[in-house]
């Protein structure tokens, strides 16, 4: 399910594309493969949220145990009629819940402060391998 505003969408596929990050987050220096998570909304409003998750660290997440992840968003993109923006400086909250090997509950809810008035709850379930 992903709300948009008052708006419920049931509709709408997911993609998941890998890139290769280099980064120093929170004093670490980490590289790797991360996803890029690709929500299309009937063909016309797509939501994505890129990590610096590598896959080992994906791999590693314990089974069952709610994991919040914000810290590893390095931007949320959104895109309607009016176009493509970065909603990174909104308030965001992101939390994965390894369900198996290959399935993640992804609980994610952004207040835009670059879009007016607009919030985004996303809750569903990403294969990532």
């Amino acid at each position: 399910m992903i709300k948009i505003n008052n708006k419920e969408y049931n509709n709408y596929d997911i993609e998941i594309t890998w890139g290769d990050f280099d980064v120093v987050s929170n004093g670490e220096k980490r590289k790797g493969s991360a996803p890029f998570i690709i929500f299309n909304i009937e063909n016309n409003i797509f939501i994505g949220i890129e990590t610096i998750i590598s896959k080992d660290m994906w791999k590693n997440m314990n089974l069952n145990t709610k994991v919040n992840i914000e810290r590893y968003i390095s931007d949320i993109t959104y895109k309607d009629e009016a176009g493509w923006i970065s909603i990174i400086t909104g308030k965001y909250n992101c939390n994965i819940l390894r369900i198996s090997e290959k399935e993640f509950k992804i609980e994610f809810c952004v207040e835009s402060e670059e879009i007016d008035e607009i919030n985004i709850i996303i809750d569903d379930v990403i294969v990532l391998f």
